[in-house]
């Protein structure tokens, strides 16, 4: 009996809900304007302190520079697998994340539908569905990944989709922001707290790095070249080794389906894609060689 009770322990431990935004968390996120010369930039996220508000012990999640969320104060709180978010306008908690919702799931994100600071009059609403569920694990900590689309396509107010991890949030950016507000924070780049230690998709990519995408990059050491992104239809691609190397290109989607691929030796050392039948949204590139691993963030408008 006590072995029973042992191994029941051990696996409730494991799967046991993680604390969203404990005190010291941060975030980082990458921000992009719409508008030439598309200047990319980090914005910061910090669970700075904690504060009451109508009778709530809430963590507040301090934002810098500004983005699309219009204020850069935000409390939140987490009651069992659900967060909730403050809005000042109307005084009131709404639902953030589900941490325990399943396929098929469907839950409202509610917030201002203009960019100003409080008090902005208006509200506006999505409801977004949960297409999957599975498990990553994250410095040996098991975590879900929850996949969420829009359930009303005719609707679309805010940029909130993809893939969104119990505990961090989603991989687009923590809250909904307006879809005609730029600049608008687009990328996750990584996140840390005290008990998880550091989460980063990409190595190459340092977590409060500036990027001023169409210009050269430089990647540990690699000189490459995508240009414009944001991107309508066309996109350029330029790399010194590609008069020497045979280059495998995947581009995927926020849901990490694979939407275009190819492999072959260069004539030149730069490339033009006509990707122009792709929905718009964020997609990721990878070009692979015998030598390295490059990997870019793009968007589509």
């Amino acid at each position: 009996m006590r072995g029973l009770i042992f191994t029941l322990a051990v696996l409730f431990s494991s799967v046991a809900s993680a604390q969203f935004a404990p005190l010291g968390a941060q975030w980082h996120y990458t921000q992009c304007t719409l508008s030439f010369p598309y200047t990319c930039g980090p914005v910061q996220v910090n669970a700075t302190g904690q504060v009451v508000v109508n009778g709530i012990t809430c963590t507040n999640l301090q934002i810098a520079p500004f983005t699309c969320v219009g204020v850069n104060y935000i409390p939140v709180y987490q009651s069992n697998d659900t967060v909730y978010r403050f809005l000042y306008n109307v005084n009131k908690f709404t639902m953030l994340y589900d941490f325990n919702a399943h396929a098929g799931d469907t839950w409202n994100i509610v917030s201002n539908n203009m960019y100003q600071p409080p008090p902005a009059p208006l509200l506006d609403s999505v409801l977004v569905r949960v297409d999957s569920v599975s498990y990553i694990t994250i410095n040996n900590q098991q975590r879900k990944i929850f996949y969420i689309s829009y359930a009303d396509s005719t609707h679309i107010p805010f940029v909130f989709e993809g893939p969104v991890i119990e505990g961090i949030g989603s991989l687009n950016f923590m809250f909904p922001q307006f879809v005609s507000c730029s600049p608008q924070a687009t990328a996750f780049r990584c996140y840390r707290d005290s008990s998880l230690g550091i989460y980063q998709l990409n190595n190459l990519i340092d977590c409060d790095s500036v990027i001023t995408v169409g210009e050269s990059e430089i990647i540990k050491g690699d000189r490459v070249m995508v240009y414009p992104n944001p991107f309508e239809d066309k996109v350029c691609i330029y790399s010194d080794d590609f008069l020497y190397r045979t280059y495998k290109l995947v581009l995927t989607n926020t849901y990490g389906e694979i939407v275009y691929k190819s492999m072959q030796r260069q004539a030149l050392n730069q490339i033009t894609y006509d990707w122009s039948f792709l929905p718009k949204g964020v997609y990721f590139l990878t070009l692979e060689s015998d030598k390295k691993i490059l990997q870019k963030r793009l968007i589509k408008l």
